[in-house]
């Protein structure tokens, strides 16, 4: 007769078989086609020790468009569920319904995904289930708020030295430290910013250039201006990135590849009267976007236009410009890591008190990066809850792909509550019985060599719970899709060991498992390590991400269609009413820049009620480019608007030149010249952007 542990363990293996028979009958036979984002995948994806477990897999297409009424089938199987508290976020809301998620009350505790727009309790986390998450991480405020920031910053200046943390500006946090502020004044009357402590989208924010004018009342913390910020076109900016963190234990970082560029609506001025500009001195979107200044882009495609861009996009400006980027995105990837190491004790001890699961909490951080003149990039705040709406389907292209990946990297688990409650039931019962104790095996004469200190030990034997960690680390990193891990590398170890505060083995083995052969360099070659380790991920945040990405709408024909600019309007006449075949005989476009059918198509589609394709879009403004050069050569012009068109194209030409994907001369015209011979000059440069644009385009 069995033991009453032995019938729980077998009800609890039946019941684990009973899961991972389900979720297999699913994979094959319920959903047929292929909707992983990995190759050979399908919607379930295994992982684990003996690939037991099974993890749903987020697709972007449902967010971008596409209805794939399939997806539901794995999350309504499996009872998924989500539960959205202090917060609406419509983006993650679509996401896990499209995926079969179905919402339950904020206090219930039958739950997948816990989604909060505020700091967690430490106490809720007590009484998680193993399969079930959260998006932060307990004090995760140590960094999210400002006085927080600068109190974690300030304490790492004084233990490690200040030349480690000085991407903060000089900073007191009021009232606490008004003295020492007012001392500050004294020595130095420059421009100081004033924030509330816990604020978000530029609100209550203000510049001050005495202390007198800074209040008391409320707790705040005033920094030093950055006066000396990179300029694009005369406007300031700052660089809005996505981190994610799976871990504080062993630290483990990820960089989105993609960030978004904010600009300011009024060109800077450093004039004391300018201050309370703030459509010249803040950056944020939410203030911005009330300015009847502000230029928004309708087009995914187009994403160096109008007062926001990629980080991509204004990286490859930069470097056209003749920046280094490949060394400013190794300096914004030292702050994000020094940042997160300055509050890692703070919160990796409260994941060690209250976490129940390794895997309970992941987070996605929003860093607001401001860049000098001297390409050094400053942290201006680190955001809880970073804005996931989109107003824009640059928004929606790049923050669709983010939580996407970062939903695949955490990885959610195929559990039932209702189905497997035996089996949970009887694997605690198993978990509280102490383990036994295996005999080390003795070493052998190769095995007690002795290690040179600089070799992290990749031989050593791992215990059970390392191997647990390496195993879920190398499986995320294989889940990452648009995230680049920062922390570890193969030389993070050797930069950032002695910064670290939590006394922790598991980041030291993380280093040695992954990147053996980095602790046997050491100098001259362990700089050129980092050179080669480095490349492949500066690159990959530079280059211009393929429309691959975007999942284009579906007519109700079925065919697959490519979303179209709304503003029909700004096109020619001459493509939306298209004229007789004779009449383009008489222009002085030649009939090979310019196809006749898709430019007579055009108008037609639209009116039909479908949507045009990439290709008929390129179409359509090349097209437009060529009414332009015809118009640059008409003689019969005011001088004040021919003035206005040269700027207009002048101003088109520099920023469009950066993304045609092959070398471009462009000369601007003297002004010693005559408005006439200007305007052909600039129309003969324009007529070679075309012939290049075409020929990217075919």
């Amino acid at each position: 007769m069995a033991s009453g542990g032995e019938d729980e363990e077998s009800a609890g293996a039946d019941a684990e078989s009973e899961e991972e028979e389900a979720a297999r009958r699913l994979t094959t036979n319920g959903a047929k086609h292929s909707y992983s984002s990995f190759d050979g995948q399908g919607p379930v994806l295994w992982t684990g020790g003996r690939r037991r477990t099974s993890l749903l897999v987020f697709r972007s297409e449902v967010l971008l468009g596409h209805r794939v009424p399939s997806l539901r089938i794995i999350g309504e199987k499996f009872n998924l569920a989500y539960k959205m508290v202090n917060t609406e976020c419509k983006l993650v809301r679509q996401l896990v319904s499209a995926h079969g998620f179905h919402e339950v009350h904020p206090n219930s505790s039958g739950f997948t995904l816990m989604w909060m727009g505020t700091h967690v309790k430490p106490y809720m986390l007590r009484t998680f289930k193993e399969h079930q998450k959260i998006n932060h991480f307990p004090r995760s405020y140590e960094i999210t708020r400002k006085d927080r920031l600068c109190s974690n910053i300030q304490r790492m200046q004084h233990a490690k030295g200040k030349k480690h943390f000085d991407f903060i500006p000089e900073s007191y946090l009021l009232p606490a430290e008004y003295q020492d502020f007012c001392s500050a004044c004294m020595r130095d009357k420059g421009p100081w910013i004033v924030k509330p402590v816990a604020s978000s989208r530029g609100r209550g924010i203000f510049i001050v250039t005495n202390s007198d004018q800074v209040p008391l009342d409320n707790a705040m913390v005033v920094s030093r201006y950055v006066s000396n910020p990179l300029l694009i076109d005369g406007f300031k900016f700052d660089v809005r990135l996505y981190v994610g963190v799976t871990s504080y234990d062993p630290l483990v970082v990820y960089l989105y590849e993609e960030g978004l560029t904010r600009f300011a609506t009024v060109r800077y001025e450093t004039t004391t009267q300018q201050f309370r500009n703030h459509c010249m001195h803040l950056t944020n979107y939410s203030l911005n976007k009330k300015s009847d200044r502000y230029v928004s882009c309708e087009d995914p495609e187009v994403e160096d236009f109008g007062n926001k861009w990629s980080m991509s996009a204004m990286l490859r400006y930069l470097t056209a410009h003749g920046y280094d980027t490949a060394s400013l995105m190794l300096r914004i990837e030292a702050v994000i890591i020094k940042t997160l190491i300055s509050a890692e004790m703070h919160i990796a001890t409260a994941c060690k008190m209250y976490m129940p699961y390794r895997g309970n909490c992941f987070e996605v951080y929003g860093f607001d990066i401001l860049i000098d003149d001297t390409l050094k990039p400053w942290v201006l705040e680190v955001n809880l809850s970073p804005s996931l709406a989109c107003d824009t389907p640059l928004d929606l292209r790049i923050k669709a792909g983010l939580l996407v990946d970062m939903f695949n990297m955490a990885g959610f688990m195929l559990h039932d509550p209702l189905t497997s409650q035996k089996f949970q039931q009887a694997r605690n019962s198993i978990l509280v019985k102490p383990a036994a104790v295996k005999p080390r095996a003795k070493s052998t004469a190769s095995t007690t060599k002795k290690k040179s200190q600089s070799n992290l030990s990749s031989e050593l034997t791992l215990t059970p719970d390392e191997k647990v960690i390496l195993r879920l680390v190398q499986e995320e990193h294989k889940r990452r899709g648009g995230y680049v891990r920062i922390f570890p590398t193969a030389t993070s170890w050797e930069q950032y060991s002695n910064l670290l505060e939590f006394r922790s083995s598991y980041n030291r083995m993380l280093h040695a498992q992954l990147y053996p052969a980095s602790s046997q360099t050491r100098g001259s070659s362990n700089i050129s390590l980092a050179a080669a380790t480095s490349q492949s991920r500066i690159e990959q945040y530079s280059k211009k991400k393929t429309a691959s990405n975007y999942s284009p709408d579906i007519s109700q024909s079925g065919a697959v269609q490519e979303p179209l600019p709304e503003q029909l309007q700004s096109l020619p006449s001459y493509i939306t009413h298209p004229p007789a075949e004779d009449s383009l005989s008489n222009t002085m476009v030649s009939k090979a820049a310019v196809t006749e059918q898709p430019v007579k198509s055009l108008m037609t589609i639209v009116k039909n009620g479908a949507k045009l394709s990439k290709l008929q879009a390129r179409h359509a403004f090349a097209a437009y480019l060529q009414c332009v050069h015809q118009r640059l050569q008409q003689d019969c012009v005011p001088d004040s608007q021919a003035e206005h068109q040269i700027n207009l194209v002048l101003r088109f030409l520099k920023r469009a030149s950066v993304n045609l994907g092959q070398p471009f001369c462009l000369v601007t015209p003297s002004s010693s010249l005559s408005i006439t011979e200007r305007r052909r000059s600039l129309s003969y440069m324009l007529a070679n952007f075309i012939a290049a644009y075409n020929k990217v385009r075919d």
